[in-house]
């Protein structure tokens, strides 16, 4: 997800670039849904919605992007994207669901149209439910690897797996998702794991 482009939309970002800020986090916007929802309880995802809590994230890194350091790269920024996000998840856990919600979003959000909102919330849907009828190996795999976007050394560390094993695992899980995507009719030809 972030390559030589993203990295450009970060640094725009950083300078105070409206327009690349709102690109910047309509790009992430998915990817912490899902990252969300993979990381909340089903009670607590019973009383707040991962879109909601995404977009609290989001509203976080809008607000702490003019004081980010790029000189990082791409690992450094996710890095920061996914610690905003957990401290936020367990805020929100520790209260269960008693938000203050902010719901000024950046100019820049509005260029998204009704449209394309609801199919996107609609294939992020599908995803997560497909994702939630897999065994909790082959979520945490996927969430580490896909979404966090971390290093195979990094993910069998943190699985306490060998690199080879982990592997195996992935390309497993990945193999199980596409057939729950298959199974719910879902599965669209963009779609890349």
């Amino acid at each position: 997800m972030i390559g030589g482009e993203t990295q450009l939309l970060v640094e725009r970002a950083a300078t105070g670039d409206e327009e690349a800020q709102g690109e910047l986090l309509e790009r992430l916007r998915p990817r912490l849904v899902l990252w969300c929802a993979g990381r909340m309880s089903k009670k607590l995802r019973a009383k707040v919605q991962p879109e909601d809590v995404a977009q609290e994230v989001l509203l976080a890194l809008h607000k702490a992007l003019p004081a980010l350091d790029t000189s990082g790269g791409r690992k450094a920024f996710l890095k920061w994207v996914f610690r905003v996000a957990e401290n936020r998840v367990r805020d929100i856990a520790g209260h269960h669901g008693a938000l203050k919600r902010k719901t000024v979003p950046p100019r820049s959000f509005a260029q998204t149209s009704p449209s394309l909102a609801a199919a996107r919330a609609e294939m992020i849907g599908e995803l997560r439910a497909a994702l939630d009828e897999l065994p909790e190996d082959y979520r945490t795999v996927i969430q580490l690897r896909r979404l966090e976007e971390r290093e195979i050394d990094d993910v069998a560390a943190k699985m306490d797996r060998s690199p080879g094993a982990t592997h195996t695992l992935y390309w497993r899980a990945v193999a199980a998702l596409r057939d729950q995507m298959k199974k719910r009719g879902t599965l669209q030809a963009d779609i890349t794991f």
